[in-house]
């Protein structure tokens, strides 16, 4: 995953590209926070893909550490739907789709 300033005159080349997490199968950005301090990534650390941010330095636009873990999503009914980078992030929230899927058995004794 990079990212690139914006030039009204002329393309970002590559030698100016910010690495900010190499993903891994679905791994991918999720959405950045309200102050632009912390960017949001499913990451799937644990077999689940689960929601961590990183903190990104203001200034220079670069990561700053490692990705920490903000929520797991470990539950086996419930998976993440269309989550794009424009997911709503808010003081406190982080607004996504989730799907839940539940089933039943249904049992029954067949008399002739």
């Amino acid at each position: 995953m990079n990212v690139a300033a914006l030039h009204a005159d002329r393309a970002t080349p590559a030698s100016e590209w910010i690495t900010i997490h190499s993903n891994v199968g679905a791994e991918r950005l999720a959405g950045l926070s309200p102050d632009g301090r912390l960017l949001y990534l499913l990451l799937e650390r644990d077999g689940f893909r689960c929601l961590y941010a990183l903190r990104v330095d203001p200034e220079t636009g670069r990561p700053s550490g490692e990705p920490f873990l903000v929520h797991h999503f470990h539950e086996a009914s419930r998976y993440w739907g269309s989550t794009g980078f424009g997911n709503a992030t808010v003081t406190g929230m982080f607004l996504a789709q989730l799907f839940e899927t539940t089933g039943n058995i249904w049992m029954t004794t067949v008399t002739r």
